[in-house]
Order: structure tokens, then C-alpha cells, then sequence
């Protein structure tokens, strides 16, 4: 007997003799003794865990309803076991786990237990028979009956290989998703370099219902392992996703306590930095999913589910397609790049499934101009958003920088940007419909072939650097007053997008201040450019958030990832990703129908309602309305798909810049040292 069964035994027995019978009969510690192990010897048959717990449950519930003579000789009465059983057929939740159980089972109930002292009186009873018919018809009624036999027999084979299917959830990580060339799994297909099981079984959750209860322990303590050797995001996700399986086979889960989301980002292949960007968003969902499943003590779970977009449009939209079929999928947190958006929108929407950003930040006016949007916008869906993003849109990267400018005495503004990506072109038009405000100069382009644009296009522009030292020769003595906007893409430009950038920030040679968007921050930046203080001193990139030291939160995050620098674990990415699963978390739990499985049109009406929309996005700090626990950011209200600023600047756009915080060490900074975040 385990310790754990030992102590609840030593409590039923404690409960059992402090309450009020005549006689004091039952005080008796060796009657209880004996009640408990009769049991546990004569009741129990094959003793499934659940049983013991639920029987003494009811002896408890009833105890009054049990005389002397009941447990006077318990070893041979019938009367209180009979009244037992009673007491547990009118018991919801033990009939929940009798069904679970016998659905579980490898051999058919009606088998195994039909002899069972208790159990037995669970299982289905077979339909009475009709009378015999005359002798006249006896032969005919035998060979009907035959029929109906081998029929019955055959509809239970079916039923009961129905019956012991695998949960749905299984499925997730084994065959639905494998019809399709995309790669969505349940966080541990990586690791091929497992070593074989019996029977051929590998050891992944691939292979989950396949596993034996031994082999699923240390599936769990390899990815326990793997994870503490190396904490990677995909194998933080999968230790939880296996701990939820497992604790859903053994029955200490049902598979309704389980919320399963789906995160569709790049995680390999496409553009150089694409694969970095995933890894962040992973990080913050692996994160939040570990908090979420222990350590707030809830008896719920999030299963996440992850596919591999690589940042590119055909393969987001299959995987829209297949997350958006499956009713397990409660929302999906994605895509990374707004392009990827523009083809995936009206996809989600058809599914009515929630769709939250963590990166996708193209103004949704610029959304809403998209050639293979503008029909979808028409439609009457459109305007009751399954999208919503806990970034802030381009209008306010613009708006931050053009201030900045301004203050400056910046007069002049030269453009370089990617007009074939989404979130490129959004920043050059949220920039030409602020300018009416802010009144720069916009030097003007002509290309070779004599067309005159107000923008340098950074994919079509072979020799980037001849074009921007044509640029100083022009504008030279007016360097102190002309800004470069390099509006660079989302990592969709395949062709040496960092090789682009570096390109124009050497030509430049800190002639000209280069105000970046927030892709232009790559790894290895200041390496590149030599850690050459003149070119460094010179660029300012736009940032949705950025991390400082100061903040209490990134110890924990620097310690829980092993890392030194907390920028390579937290970026802006990271926080949006994370805040992104409470809010879909806060949307599942603050439904108003909480007695039932929740519903993707639920969670919808919660972030289109009340609690956290907020109409023009007004008074967002004095308004209740919002989500502000459990996110990093200060607090999270829409106004329809897009996130309202908050109006004290706590969570929104800063400008950063490269530090040199000593000899030859150089990292990004605040340009305002007085920023709150």
C-alpha cells in the first residue's frame, strides 16, 4: 500500500469514529480496520486506484445510514456493500470515472469485469430475450437468433475498437497532422537521433498512445533532461505537452480540463533572422505555458501545438487550413510577419478562430488596401475581428521617430524601403500620412530608367551603396539636418537582407542619422560594421518594447533560460508572444458559459466585449476595462483587432541606440534615458 493510500485510509478512519453513533459501536479502531480491509480484499477485485477513494467517499457521505448490525459481520453481509453500490450509481462524477476507465481498458468491461463485486454492477446489461417461440418455429428462431448474435458481435467489435481509440488530443501530435506537407507538432520532432523502443516505437509524442505507461515516464524524464542540459523552447513545450498527456491517461486529467492552442510561426528555413524571430515568440509561449501549467495551481492545462510557417505565405495558409479544421484548437497565436497576415486573415476568420499577433504590426488601413483583402473587408465578418494583436501597429512606430526628429531639428528625410513586404510598405505609407503633420522634406529617387519615387526600393536597388554615396555627395552639407529611414522587411527578402543594411550603413559612415524599423537590430550588427563608433553613433532603431535591466522579472526570465544576456532570451518578440498567451488564457477563462468546454465563438465575444475593448482607445489608464495581470506589458485593451496605446507611454514604442558601456563592448540602449519601461 502506498503512503499516500496508507494516510487517506488513517483519515477515513479518523472521520469514521468522530461521528455520533449510539453505542459507540463504531469507534471501534479494529471494526474500521477491518471494514477498510475488507475493502480493499473482497470489493476491489482487480483494483482499479479510483475505486477505494470514491467507496469510502460514500461510507463517509452515509455513514448514518449504516447500523450496528451492518458492520457486525461485514466479512459476510451483502447489505452494506448493496447499499454501496447504491450510493455510487447516483454519484455523477464516479459514473465519469467508471466510463473513462472502461474506455481505457485494452479488453472489452463486459469481459473483464463481469465478475467483479462492484464494477460488475456498471456494465451494460444485454436486452432481455423474448419468449420462446412455439416448437413450430424453434428451429427458425435459433437460426435468427444465431443472426443476431454474430451481428451484435460484430457492431461490439466495432464500438469497442471505437471506444478504445486514443483521445483526440493524441492525435495532434500523431496522424492528423501528417496528411499535409506542413510541419506542425506537438514540440519534440527535432530529436531524431532517439533511440528505438520495442516493438519499433520511438520514444516521442508522436508515438504518445502508442507508449506504455513505463516508456511515457521516460519519454517525460528525457525531455526533463534535455531541457535542463540545454533549455530550448521546443523542448520545454514538449515536457509540458507529455506531463498533460500522461496525466490525462492516468485519469488525474479529463480531457476537458485541457485548452489546446496552436502557434504558427516561422521556427526553420526562409530569410536570415525569420528563424530568430520564431525562436523568441516560442520562448514567451513556452514560458507562459510553464507558469500556466505549474506554478499557479489550477487544475486546467494548455497544450500547445507548433507549426512551421519558415515565414512564408503558401505554407502559413495550408496551416490555417489545418488548424482551422481541427474543433480541438481553441486560437492560435501567429503569424510573426504581416504579409504572412494579408493571406492567413480571411482563413481564420472562416473558421471563427482566434488569431493573436505577437509581431504582425502593418496598420490595419494598410491591411484593409491589400489587393487579396480588399473583397474580405467588404464582407459582414470582417468587421466582427477574429484577429487581434498585443502589438502596437506601425502609425505608432512613425509617430515616436517623426517626434524624435522633430525635436532634433531633423528637416530633411531620405527613404529606403521594401515595397514587395507588407510591414515595409505600411511603415512608408503611416510615414507619408504623418509627414502632412510634421512637414519633412522627402528627397526624392529617380532609378535608371528616369521614374522619380519617394523611396529608395531596398529589394530592387542592386548597388545600394553607390546609391547612398550618391546621396552624401548631394546632400553632404546638410548632414546635420537629414535623416535615413531604412524601412527594411519582415525577414521575407531571401537575398542577404543584413548584407543590405550593412551596405548602406558603411556608404554612410555616420554622415547621415539612420533611423531603422525594429528588423534592422540584427545579430551580429556591431561585429559587421567592426564596432566602428562613427557608424554606431549614428543609427537609432524603433522598438514595440524593449527590455532593461532594472526590471525584476528579467533575472527570473535570465535564470530560468541560462542565459547572460537577457537579450538573448527577451526581446520585444518574446514579451508579445507571452503576453499574447495570457490574453487568449484570460479570453478562455472569463467566459461567461464556465460549466462548459469552451467554445472558439466564446473566447471570440469575450476580446470583442467588454472587458477589453476599449472604443477609440480612450482613458485606457483610468479605464477598468483590460487585461493587466499576468502580462509583462502594463496592460493590454483592443480597439477591434489593434491594441490600444497606453496613454503614459509605459508599454509602447521607444527608440533605441547603440551604448558603448565600455572599450570596444557596445549594446542597444534607450535614446531617452528617462524611459519608464
Amino acid at each position: 500500500m502506498s503512503e499516500i493510500q496508507e494516510l487517506s485510509n488513517k483519515d477515513f478512519a479518523r472521520s469514521w469514529v468522530k461521528h455520533s453513533i449510539p453505542d459507540g459501536f463504531f469507534r471501534s479502531k479494529e471494526q474500521v480496520r477491518l471494514l477498510i480491509q475488507t475493502i480493499e480484499n473482497d470489493w476491489l477485485g482487480t483494483k482499479p486506484d479510483f475505486l477505494l477513494k470514491y467507496i469510502k467517499k460514500a461510507l463517509l457521505e452515509k455513514q448514518s445510514q449504516f447500523d450496528d448490525q451492518d458492520l457486525e459481520n461485514i466479512k459476510n453481509s451483502e447489505n452494506i456493500k448493496n447499499k454501496v453500490i447504491e450510493f455510487l450509481k447516483d454519484n455523477e462524477s464516479f459514473n465519469v470515472e467508471v466510463n473513462n476507465h472502461f474506455q481505457a481498458l485494452e479488453t472489452p468491461p463486459n469481459i473483464q469485469y463481469r465478475d467483479h463485486p462492484i464494477l460488475s454492477h456498471f456494465l451494460e446489461k444485454p436486452e432481455p430475450l423474448e419468449p420462446e417461440p412455439n416448437r413450430d418455429f424453434k428451429k427458425w428462431y435459433k437460426l435468427i437468433f444465431l443472426v443476431g448474435i454474430v451481428i451484435l458481435g460484430l457492431g461490439g467489435i466495432v464500438l469497442w475498437k471505437h471506444l478504445t481509440q486514443p483521445l483526440p488530443i493524441f492525435s495532434l501530435c500523431e496522424s492528423d497532422f501528417r496528411t499535409s506537407k506542413v510541419k506542425i507538432d506537438c514540440g519534440d520532432e527535432e530529436s531524431s537521433d532517439d533511440k528505438e523502443l520495442s516493438d519499433d516505437k520511438e520514444l516521442k509524442l508522436s508515438n504518445a498512445s502508442k507508449l506504455s505507461d513505463s516508456e511515457m515516464k521516460t519519454l517525460i524524464n528525457k525531455l526533463d533532461a534535455d531541457f535542463h542540459e540545454k533549455p530550448d523552447p521546443s523542448t520545454l513545450i514538449a515536457l509540458n505537452n507529455a506531463k498533460t498527456l500522461e496525466a490525462l491517461r492516468s485519469k488525474k486529467l479529463s480531457i476537458n480540463d485541457i485548452y489546446t492552442i496552436g502557434v504558427a510561426i516561422p521556427l526553420s528555413g526562409g530569410a536570415e533572422g525569420s528563424v530568430q524571430a520564431g525562436k523568441y515568440i516560442l520562448s514567451g509561449i513556452a514560458q507562459k505555458q510553464e507558469e500556466f501549467n505549474n506554478k499557479l495551481s489550477l487544475d486546467k492545462k494548455l497544450f500547445v501545438v507548433q507549426a512551421d510557417d519558415q515565414n512564408n505565405h503558401q505554407l502559413a495558409i495550408e496551416i490555417a487550413h489545418e488548424l482551422g479544421k481541427n474543433p480541438q484548437i481553441l486560437g492560435v497565436i501567429g503569424p510573426y510577419s504581416s504579409s504572412n497576415l494579408a493571406h492567413i486573415l480571411p482563413i481564420y476568420t472562416g473558421y471563427q478562430l482566434p488569431l493573436i499577433s505577437p509581431g504582425a504590426t502593418a496598420a490595419m488601413k494598410d491591411l484593409k488596401a491589400e489587393e487579396i483583402l480588399v473583397e474580405f473587408f467588404k464582407q459582414k465578418n470582417a468587421n466582427n475581428p477574429f484577429f487581434f494583436r498585443t502589438v502596437e501597429d506601425t502609425d505608432a512606430s512613425i509617430k515616436v521617430s517623426l517626434e524624435y526628429l522633430k525635436t532634433k531639428g531633423y528637416k530633411q528625410l531620405i527613404i529606403f524601403c521594401d515595397d514587395n513586404d507588407l510591414f515595409s510598405k505600411s511603415l512608408l505609407l503611416r510615414l507619408i500620412e504623418q509627414n502632412k503633420k510634421y512637414g519633412f522634406s522627402i528627397v526624392q529617387f529617380i532609378n535608371k530608367e528616369g521614374d522619380k519615387s519617394d523611396f529608395i526600393p531596398i529589394r530592387k536597388t542592386e548597388e545600394l551603396a553607390e546609391v547612398t554615396k550618391d546621396l552624401i555627395g548631394k546632400y553632404r552639407d546638410q548632414n546635420a539636418t537629414t535623416a535615413i529611414f531604412y524601412l527594411q522587411g519582415a525577414h521575407k527578402d531571401t537575398e542577404g537582407l543584413k548584407a543590405k543594411i550593412l551596405d548602406v550603413l558603411e556608404a554612410n559612415q555616420g554622415e547621415f542619422l539612420v533611423v531603422g524599423g525594429n528588423t534592422v537590430d540584427q545579430p551580429g550588427l556591431f561585429s559587421e560594421l567592426k564596432d566602428n563608433a562613427k557608424i554606431l553613433q549614428q543609427i537609432i532603431v524603433m522598438k514595440p518594447w524593449f527590455p532593461l535591466e532594472k526590471m525584476k522579472e528579467f533575472k527570473h526570465y535570465r535564470d530560468f533560460w541560462k542565459s547572460e544576456d537577457i537579450e538573448d532570451i527577451v526581446d520585444w518578440r518574446y514579451v508579445m508572444a507571452y503576453d499574447a498567451t495570457q490574453v487568449l488564457f484570460s479570453a478562455i477563462t472569463s467566459r461567461k458559459n464556465k460549466s462548459e468546454y469552451p467554445t472558439r465563438q466564446e473566447i471570440q465575444q469575450v476580446l470583442s466585449g467588454d472587458l477589453v475593448q476599449n472604443k477609440d482607445c480612450a482613458n485606457a489608464n483610468k479605464s477598468k476595462l483590460g487585461i493587466s495581470y499576468s502580462v509583462i506589458t502594463t496592460k493590454i485593451t483592443f480597439n477591434g483587432s489593434d491594441r490600444c496605446p497606453n496613454p503614459d507611454g509605459t508599454d509602447g514604442y521607444v527608440l533605441i541606440k547603440p551604448v558603448e558601456i565600455k572599450p570596444g563592448e557596445w549594446k542597444w540602449q534607450p535614446v531617452n534615458n528617462n524611459t519608464t519601461q
